[in-house]
């Protein structure tokens, strides 16, 4: 509305600019609801876009919780290696111990058969308890000694040691009235015996 009121000279002029003016009125007004019609929608949009978006002060607490408890998982995992090492190693210990006691528990079984074999003549089974000991790791057979050193009666060790002596002698004296009886099958039977 480039016209000026100003200069207006007659009526029909007056009138054409008030017109000019209401259809300017009216399309201004008609751009306005268009531009309010937009706001609303744009409103609506950022409410939903709002909604969209998380509360970022949330999401950082959350975040802050979950680091703490990934770090205290962290740490009880951390002990709990430890501990499950520590009760390894003590299983081990244990095992071995056991291990060490089955085979003190063999050795003093086979002091007591292999004493009641000979005294019962059984060169036989004397022999599979002398032959016992004589496999049976040194480590063991040192400890088995150690331990009943104080009471010589009841060691082992020397039990087995005696016994293994008398068995040699046994055998001898039985290989020697084989040899005078040339009894064929008895003599490869005390040699059986005495390479067992």
């Amino acid at each position: 509305m480039d016209s000026n009121v100003c200069m207006v000279n007659d009526f029909t002029e007056l009138n054409d600019l008030i017109e000019k003016s209401h259809s300017v009125k009216a399309d201004l007004s008609d751009e306005i609801k268009n531009i309010l019609t937009r706001r609303s929608e744009l409103e609506h949009k950022l409410e939903k876009i709002s909604s969209l978006i998380p509360d970022f002060h949330k999401l950082q607490v959350n975040a802050e919780n979950s680091s703490k408890l990934v770090g205290c998982a962290s740490e009880l995992a951390l002990q709990l290696s430890g501990k499950v090492e520590q009760l390894d190693f003590v299983k081990n210990h244990v095992l071995k111990c056991v291990e060490k006691l089955s085979h003190i528990i063999t050795l003093k079984n086979s002091a007591l058969g292999a004493k009641g074999c000979l005294v019962d003549n059984k060169l036989d089974e004397a022999a599979g308890y002398v032959f016992t000991y004589l496999k049976m790791d040194k480590d063991i057979i040192s400890l088995v000694s150690r331990l009943a050193e104080d009471d010589p009666d009841n060691n082992p060790v020397i039990t087995l040691n005696d016994c293994q002596q008398t068995l040699l002698k046994m055998i001898i004296e039985k290989f020697d009235e084989f040899i005078l009886k040339h009894d064929e099958k008895n003599i490869i039977h005390l040699l059986k015996i005495f390479f067992y």
